[in-house]
């Protein structure tokens, strides 16, 4: 490779890289571009001057230049989304939207980037799958079940609310194994 075409060697600077990555809010990707190098480098020297990475640092609040969350709205209002996160701000008791289950809650964005408390829902692993694989709310999975309880196929749920029978047989699983009664 001729001497003129071959890349110079980007000289780090550990403030520099840190103004560009949280003041500017730029991507790894975008760093990388300016100097010329991968991403992954990027991170391999972010890692070695210590510079906290967005994910972690939303999760410890350790950059000093930000200050923790309040509370939810707080957090939401400074447009941070991360639903690990969110998870601090909920009380321990809280159940799902729309079964009640208090197993296995997760944070559902109804609209992503959650910017106010109605942009979130509160779902159990189960509703929350459901919403995401096949956008059965839990009303129709009760009807799905009570449906199947009086002798239709899951052949012909799975047609009506085009949806895999496995999804259909995983509706029955988690309605019966419930403790409500759902007729």
């Amino acid at each position: 490779m001729n001497k003129k075409h071959k890349k110079q060697k980007p000289d780090w600077n550990k403030e520099e890289l840190d103004h560009l990555y949280w003041d500017e809010g730029m991507t790894l990707q975008k760093i990388g571009d300016l100097f010329g190098v991968t991403r992954e480098r990027v991170r391999q020297k972010m890692r070695f001057f210590s510079i906290p990475s967005r994910e972690r640092r939303a999760c410890q609040f350790e950059h000093p230049h930000r200050r923790p969350y309040a509370n939810l709205e707080d957090y939401l209002a400074r447009g941070a989304d991360r639903s690990s996160v969110i998870h601090r701000f909920l009380p321990t008791n809280i159940a799902c939207s729309e079964c009640g289950s208090k197993k296995h809650i997760h944070v559902h964005h109804v609209i992503y980037l959650a910017r106010e408390l109605k942009d979130i829902q509160i779902l159990c692993k189960s509703c929350h799958f459901m919403k995401h694989r096949t956008g059965i709310s839990y009303i129709q999975q009760i009807d799905i079940y009570n449906a199947y309880s009086s002798g239709i196929t899951t052949l012909h749920l799975s047609e009506k609310y085009r949806c895999s029978r496995i999804n259909i047989y995983k509706i029955i699983t988690k309605i019966r194994n419930s403790n409500r009664v759902w007729k």
